[in-house]
């Protein structure tokens, strides 16, 4: 497969001040607990969707610590009350925001939007700004297939299309979902992640300072059967598409699906993985 570059829609370039250099930087990654999963991963049984959990986590910070190593990130932080968050962000120094508690179940908006998860992130948001934040990344963390280099370009785009409040929105393969949001400043826009979340981002973003982001990994994530074969497709490739080597949530895809054809228990509950779309 040849090696396409990410797609980028550029805003307006009148008037803008286009900064270079680094900005104070932190990636902000949402994790729900397991019990509040949306996903249609019916083929994986409870146990098997917290273990990929657990591993796309582990992958994702073992992505961003190498970046924030080479000064592309100033932090890393999560924000959630599973408990697989606590442990993680103590092994890879990140910093652990708490999701408020809430007693009533997770409400779904007629258009899509999750409000108990944007309230979160928005209030992430805020607390990351008041300690210094220039520039926040939300990053889910079900995108099996995404390299550290891949968010490294996807930062790097944001920089050369820099206007006065920006916004860049990596949106799914379908350019329904926002698989990444970039904000500078971190609260330039209200998070609306949910159904289609690209959408609710492209027309919250000031005119001329939003940025459309389209990449092959990037726009991979795992949220129902399709998506999952999708993604076995690409690792069984390899080449381009694969993650690499290290890819904790890749080796148990391999292995949990080396037979072939998607199998798995009938009767399965669903269960989030992450962020919804």
């Amino acid at each position: 497969m040849s090696e396409a570059p990410p797609a980028i829609d550029e805003p307006s370039s009148a008037g803008r001040d286009v900064a270079h250099g680094p900005a104070a930087t932190w990636a902000l990654l949402p994790v729900k607990r397991p019990g509040r999963s949306k996903s249609r991963l019916t083929v994986l049984d409870d146990a098997e969707r917290e273990l990929l959990a657990r591993h796309l986590l582990e992958d994702r910070l073992a992505q961003l610590a190498v970046l924030r190593e080479r000064g592309v990130l100033a932090g890393i932080a999560l924000v959630s009350n599973a408990p697989a968050a606590s442990g993680a962000a103590a092994r890879w120094q990140a910093l652990l925001i708490a999701e408020p508690e809430h007693r009533e179940p997770a409400a779904v908006r007629h258009d899509g939007a999750e409000p108990r998860l944007n309230a979160a992130l928005a209030a992430a948001a805020r607390e990351l700004e008041r300690g210094g934040a220039e520039r926040l990344l939300i990053l889910p963390i079900d995108l099996p297939l995404v390299r550290g280099a891949d968010i490294e370009h996807l930062l790097a785009a944001f920089d050369d299309v820099a206007t006065s409040a920006r916004v860049l929105v990596a949106e799914d393969r379908h350019g329904d979902g926002t698989n990444a949001l970039v904000l500078q400043p971190p609260t330039a826009i209200a998070p609306a992640f949910g159904a289609g979340s690209a959408r609710r981002h492209l027309a919250a973003a000031p005119p001329g300072a939003v940025t459309r982001y389209r990449d092959e990994r990037l726009g991979l994530d795992l949220d129902d059967p399709d998506d999952l074969e999708l993604v076995l497709e690409r690792l069984r490739a390899g080449g381009r598409c694969a993650p690499g080597d290290g890819s904790r949530a890749a080796r148990f895809l391999l292995e949990r699906f080396s037979a072939g054809p998607l199998t798995g228990p009938a009767d399965a509950s669903a269960q989030a993985l992450e962020v919804s779309r």
